[in-house]
């Protein structure tokens, strides 16, 4: 379930308060008539320049870039937002394989459903990651509010043998190596190394 919280301007969905931004990041440089060369490009984007060939080469761009008559690859506004957009993707675990797949769609006409289809997907995905780094989150700031009545209490008397944490209140350690480690692992987590090189 999703609406918009009345106070703010958030998504309330699921349970979990979402910031409600704008998903794609400006690019923030002049590009001259001619476009930007792929080094100038890659670093428009924060990529660097082997990151932006291997997007070429998996596919994950729209269009390939324009020739100069050098031969040389030119890039174009359209381009850089475009990459703006496949960047965000990926930083937010979207795997190659859908990227590629959402890429090859908007090249062709009456694909809305199956877009539509890969972000619903990709979306019940990045639900679940949030909910299980609030569950982490909230078995840290156990942890933390534990050892700071410990360190308060130990102002109070002076040293003693460290505490061994609270009885029940260890981290789920379960969840924590199957869930985040499953995640980062397989490239299906939220995982902004992927961003600068996939």
């Amino acid at each position: 379930m999703m609406m918009r919280h009345s106070d703010a301007d958030e998504l309330v969905t699921d349970g979990l308060v979402i910031p409600d931004t704008t998903p794609l990041p400006p690019v923030s440089v002049e590009v001259p008539a001619e476009g930007l060369s792929i080094g100038e490009a890659a670093a428009a984007c924060g990529l660097s320049v082997d990151a932006l060939r291997y997007y070429e080469r998996e596919g994950l761009t729209r269009t390939p870039p324009q020739r100069a008559s050098s031969g040389q690859r030119r890039y174009h506004a359209r381009d850089l937002e475009w990459l703006s957009g496949v960047i965000m993707l990926r930083a937010t675990g979207m795997p190659v394989r859908d990227v590629r797949e959402f890429a090859e769609l908007t090249r062709r006409s009456g694909t809305q459903a199956q877009v539509l289809a890969i972000f619903e997907a990709h979306r019940e995905r990045v639900i679940e990651q949030l909910q299980r780094t609030q569950r982490h989150l909230a078995a840290i700031d156990q942890k933390i509010s534990f050892y700071r009545s410990q360190v308060g209490y130990e102002d109070r008397r002076g040293p003693s043998r460290p505490a061994h944490g609270p009885t029940g209140g260890g981290m789920d350690t379960g969840d924590v190596g199957g869930d985040v480690g499953g995640d980062v692992g397989d490239g299906g987590g939220i995982d902004g190394g992927t961003v600068g090189r996939p």
